[in-house]
């Protein structure tokens, strides 16, 4: 497996960009936890990117990155800057390890999805793949915890011909919201069986699809073409 701020200004970089900048391909993972769903009353991570090349970049080129809670931004860092050696191509840059402490806990099983969405200055560079700059886990915020593994061999999601197309295996009643890589909500609503939403008229591009029965929830990214 999802921001209204610096969700904003990743858009903002990557419309940005023109054909002077030079490609390279930046992606993003979380280096810890390094398995999801994660059990837990905090937010602890630790972001890491990969030069996937074609070009080294340079030592104080900006990677400024941010962190969402179900597409709420909870972190933002907009001055890291690439360190002295610089950053070549094959290498790997962690981000330093941050903790998150919630305003309030949950009194009931509550499973949130957390989302990095990281990019090159683009006064720099343009990144070719977005879609590798974001990545998500799942984050059970009560010691209850909820295997996302039953609702994700559930629901199938996926986008034909700007078509978005979301199905079940059972009579269990869904809610859905469709979001934009600048945390904008495209759509939501609720299904049983099946729902299609119709994307032809939205912007090219990556969208997160959060799908719940109000116990569990699954996120998946989608192109749209």
């Amino acid at each position: 497996m999802m921001k209204n701020l610096l969700l904003t200004l990743f858009t903002v970089l990557l419309a940005s960009a023109s054909f002077s900048q030079t490609n390279i391909d930046l992606e993003c993972f979380f280096a810890s936890p390094t398995t999801s769903p994660v059990t837990g009353t905090n937010i602890q991570f630790q972001l890491g990117v990969i030069n996937n090349g074609p070009v080294a970049m340079s030592s104080g080129d900006a990677v400024p990155y941010s962190v969402t809670v179900n597409g709420t931004l909870a972190y933002s860092s907009a001055a890291f800057t690439i360190p002295a050696a610089g950053f070549p191509v094959g290498d790997t840059l962690y981000y330093p390890e941050i903790t998150l402490n919630p305003a309030s806990q949950p009194t009931a099983a509550q499973v949130d999805t957390v989302c990095a969405f990281t990019v090159p200055d683009a006064a720099v560079y343009t990144d070719v793949t977005p879609v590798n700059n974001v990545a998500c886990y799942i984050w059970n915020r009560s010691l209850a915890g909820v295997n996302e593994l039953s609702i994700n061999e559930e629901i199938n999601i996926s986008a034909i011909y700007g078509v978005l197309k979301m199905t079940s295996t059972n009579q269990e009643n869904y809610s859905y919201s469709v979001y934009s890589m600048a945390g904008q909500v495209i759509s939501q609503g609720s299904f049983v069986n099946n729902k299609e939403v119709d994307m032809t008229g939205a912007a090219k591009g990556i969208y997160a699809v959060v799908v719940s029965n109000g116990t569990e929830k699954i996120t998946k990214k989608i192109s749209i073409q």
